[in-house]
C-alpha cells in the first residue's frame, strides 16, 4: 500500500484500497485508524477482501460520510504465517476534508520599518489548506523572479511542507532569506501560491514592503562615464543619485578646480526627481573642444553620507578629427561665420575657397577661439555676396606629419531668399484662391451652356409671362384672305392622341403658335373669329 493523500468534501464518501503481496501469501488483512484497529461492525463502514493472485490479497475500506472525526491516517496491515511469525505490510493513506487555502506572512526581524545594509532579512509565506498548494512564485516590484535568480541575487529560497498539523491542514512554507542586505534589495516583495480543488484554482498572495537605509550613491544613467566622441558632437551626461533618506539635488563640479557647473552659453544643466529614492541630472555640452581633457564630476549626499558621493565623467575627443560649424543666414548682405574645430592639440589651420588660400581683408576676418583645448579657427564674412563668397570652403589642419581637412559648401541666393520669405500660410492662401477662381469659371460655363439650350428648345413659361425671345422666333404670317370663311380657316379636325410625355412640349408649342396666328388674323379682320371656335380641347393619352 503506497502513501497517499485523499482530500474530500465534508460529508462525502471515501474509499481506500490496499494490496499486500508476500510469499507465502498473506492469510489476512486488517485496517487501522491511527493505532486503533477498525472493526467491520462500526457504523458507516464497509470492508471487502479478495485474492488477486496466489501471492496477493486486496482489501477495500469505505466510509459513507466523512466528517472531522474520520480525518487522519489509515493503514492496512497484511499477515502470513512463516515459522509461526506474523509479518506486517507497509504503506498508509491520509484522509482530509477540503479546506480553502489561506496565507500568513512573517519576517525576521519580526517588526521593522526600514533595515540597514549588511544585515540579514527573512521573508516567510505560510500557506494552509487542503489539498496542498502547488508552489510559490516570488516577485519584486511586480517583476517575476525565477528560483535561480533569487538564489544568485538575493539569498536562499526553500519550500517546506508539513503534513502533521493537529488540525489536519497541510502547511507549506516558502522562505526567502537575504543574508547580506544591499541597497538594491529595497522594494515591494510578493509571494503567490495556488490551490486546485475540483477543477477550480484559487490564488492567494502576501506582500512585504522592504525599505533599506543607505547613504547616497551616484551612477551613470547610461552606464558610460568615459566620454569619447567626435569633435563636433554635442555631449549629454546623465547622472543618477539614489539613497534612503532621499538624496540631495545633484551638483556638477569641475575636477581640476572644484568650481560648480551651473549653466552657461556652451552647456546646460537640468534636474529631475525619479521617485522618493532617486534623482537624476543631465549636463549637456554644446562644444566639446572647449572642455577636452576636463572631467565634470557628479556629486550628491544624504543624511547618512559621511562625504558626498562623486562620479567623474572624463571628456575626450576622437583623435585626428575635424568639423566645421556655421553661424548666421546664407543670404545676401548677412554676416556669416564658419568655425573649424579640431582634436589636434597643436598645429596650424589654413582656410581655402575652392583651391585658393583665403586671406584676410576688409570683409573677411580669420581668428581663433583661445578658450578651447585644441587647435581651432574662425572665419567671419561681414556681408555675404553671391558673386564673391558663394562656393566650397575648406578648413585644413597640419600637425606634425598629420594632415586633416573638412569642406563646407556655401550657397547664397537673392531670389531664393525672397521666395523662402513667403510664409506657409500665404502659400496655402494663394493655392485656395486659385482653386476658388477655377470653380467659379466652371460654374459660369455651365450657366452659359444651360441658357443656350433653354433658348434653343423654347421651354414653356407661366401664364402671363412675355417671352420676347420666343415672340421673335414666331414663324411668318400666312398671306391675307380676301373673303375668309369658315371653310378657309385652319381648324383641328381630329383630337391629338399622344402616348408619351416627351411630346408635351411640342404640343404646347404648336398650340401657342396656332393661337398667335389666329390672333394676328383677327386683328386685321375683326369678323374672322366669330364663326371660329377654339374651345375644343386637345385630348392626350398618358
Amino acid at each position: 500500500m503506497a502513501v497517499t493523500e485523499l482530500a474530500v468534501a465534508a460529508g462525502s464518501p471515501a474509499t481506500l484500497s490496499c494490496t499486500v503481496a508476500s510469499k507465502p501469501p498473506p492469510t489476512k488483512l486488517e485496517w487501522y485508524f491511527g493505532e486503533t484497529q477498525i472493526s467491520e461492525s462500526d457504523p458507516g463502514i464497509s470492508m471487502a477482501t479478495s485474492e488477486r493472485s496466489s501471492y496477493e490479497k486486496s482489501s477495500t475500506y469505505s466510509i459513507s460520510s466523512v466528517t472531522s472525526t474520520e480525518e487522519g491516517k489509515y493503514s492496512c496491515m497484511g499477515y502470513h504465517v512463516y515459522d509461526s511469525i506474523e509479518a506486517p505490510g507497509d504503506g498508509y493513506s491520509y484522509v482530509r476534508i477540503h479546506r480553502p487555502v489561506t496565507m500568513v506572512a512573517s519576517t525576521t526581524p519580526s517588526s521593522f520599518t526600514s533595515i540597514s545594509e549588511q544585515t540579514s532579512l527573512t521573508l516567510t509565506c505560510t500557506a494552509l489548506g487542503v489539498p496542498e498548494v502547488s508552489g510559490f512564485q516570488w516577485s519584486i516590484d511586480s517583476v517575476m523572479m525565477e528560483s535561480e535568480e533569487i538564489t544568485s541575487n538575493l539569498g536562499t529560497l526553500s519550500h517546506t511542507p508539513d503534513y502533521s498539523r493537529p488540525d489536519h491542514n497541510i502547511e507549506v512554507k516558502s522562505i526567502l532569506e537575504i543574508e547580506d542586505v544591499k541597497y538594491f534589495n529595497l522594494g515591494t516583495y510578493k509571494c503567490t501560491t495556488t490551490q486546485l480543488w475540483n477543477g477550480i484554482t484559487e490564488t492567494v498572495s502576501e506582500t512585504f514592503d522592504v525599505s533599506v537605509d543607505f547613504e547616497a550613491k551616484t551612477s551613470s544613467a547610461t552606464g558610460e562615464t568615459d566620454i569619447l566622441q567626435d569633435v563636433g558632437s554635442q555631449v549629454r551626461l546623465t547622472c543618477a543619485a539614489f539613497g534612503n533618506p532621499t538624496p540631495s539635488d545633484i551638483v556638477w563640479k569641475w575636477d581640476h578646480d572644484g568650481s560648480t557647473i551651473s549653466g552657461g552659453n556652451e552647456y546646460s544643466v537640468q534636474h529631475f526627481v525619479v521617485n522618493e529614492y532617486k534623482k537624476q541630472s543631465v549636463l549637456q555640452f554644446l562644444l566639446l573642444p572647449l572642455y577636452h581633457g576636463k572631467s565634470p564630476v557628479c556629486t550628491s549626499s544624504n543624511q547618512l553620507s559621511s562625504s558626498p558621493a562623486e562620479l567623474p565623467f572624463p571628456l575626450r575627443m576622437l583623435p585626428d578629427s575635424v568639423t566645421i560649424l556655421q553661424e548666421g543666414k546664407e543670404e545676401e548682405g548677412e554676416p556669416f561665420t564658419l568655425t573649424c574645430l579640431t582634436s589636434f592639440t597643436s598645429g596650424e589651420i589654413t582656410w581655402y575657397k575652392h583651391q585658393s588660400v583665403l586671406e584676410q581683408d576688409t570683409r573677411i576676418t580669420i581668428s581663433s577661439i583661445m578658450s578651447t583645448a585644441s587647435v581651432n579657427s574662425r572665419l567671419l564674412i561681414e556681408d555675404l555676396s553671391v558673386e564673391k563668397d558663394a562656393g566650397d570652403y575648406f578648413c585644413e589642419v597640419v600637425s606634425g606629419g598629420k594632415r586633416a581637412s573638412e569642406m563646407y559648401p556655401l550657397f547664397i541666393g537673392e531670389a531664393v531668399a525672397a521666395v523662402s520669405g513667403l510664409s506657409q500660410g500665404v502659400i496655402i492662401a494663394l493655392i485656395v484662391l486659385g482653386i476658388i477662381i477655377f470653380i467659379i469659371l466652371i460654374l459660369i460655363c455651365i450657366v452659359l451652356i444651360h441658357g443656350k439650350r433653354r433658348r434653343k428648345k423654347g421651354y414653356d413659361e407661366p401664364d402671363g409671362y412675355k417671352n420676347k425671345v420666343f415672340d421673335d422666333r414666331l414663324p411668318p404670317l400666312p398671306p391675307m384672305m380676301k373673303n375668309p370663311t369658315n371653310e378657309h380657316l385652319p381648324r383641328v379636325v381630329e383630337p391629338i392622341n399622344l402616348s408619351t410625355n416627351e411630346l408635351d412640349h411640342d404640343v404646347k408649342e404648336a398650340t401657342i403658335m396656332h393661337q398667335a396666328t389666329l390672333n394676328q388674323q383677327r386683328n386685321r379682320n375683326p369678323n374672322l373669329g366669330k364663326s371660329l371656335s377654339l374651345d375644343r380641347p386637345v385630348q392626350r393619352t398618358n
